[in-house]
């Protein structure tokens, strides 16, 4: 059907068409029966209009409802996978932060030479003995 579909008929008009041998109850399920296939023929009219638009073949065509799903699922699982990569990653990385940072706790608390690190020994070859006596309360050093 390319045209205009001819409106839906009143229940009067309906009536007035149909033969005058039959009862109301006959009429009210014919009429029934009228709307129901009329509502048949506007979604079949809708349809045939739209089907070479591109948007209503993504919207309606199963084949393009496939696709469209399945490129829906591999794009959730590739930002499911980014995630759960990202999450061990970051948690990876904060057990190897949270063990490195306990290591450097117990190295500086220790006053164990094989414990401490380079830079400490360092540092603590660098202070000058008197002087850290001096940080000491009444503790005087000789000079």
């Amino acid at each position: 059907m390319s045209g205009r579909m001819s409106p839906l008929r009143s229940y009067r008009d309906f009536v007035a068409s149909q033969r005058d041998d039959s009862d109301p109850g006959t009429y009210a399920r014919r009429y029934s029966e009228y709307r129901r296939g009329y509502a048949r023929e506007i979604i079949r009219h809708f349809f045939e209009q739209r089907v070479d638009f591109e948007w209503f073949r993504d919207h309606y065509d199963p084949l393009a409802l496939a696709k469209r799903m399945e490129a829906r699922k591999e794009r959730a699982a590739r930002h499911a996978e980014a995630f759960f990569t990202e999450a061990v990653v970051s948690e990876h990385h904060v057990e190897e932060d949270k063990l490195v940072r306990e290591k450097e706790i117990v190295q500086r608390a220790s006053l164990d030479p094989v414990l401490l690190s380079d830079d400490q020994e360092e540092k603590e070859d660098s202070l000058n003995f008197e002087s850290s006596m001096h940080m000491l309360p009444d503790h005087k050093a000789k000079r």
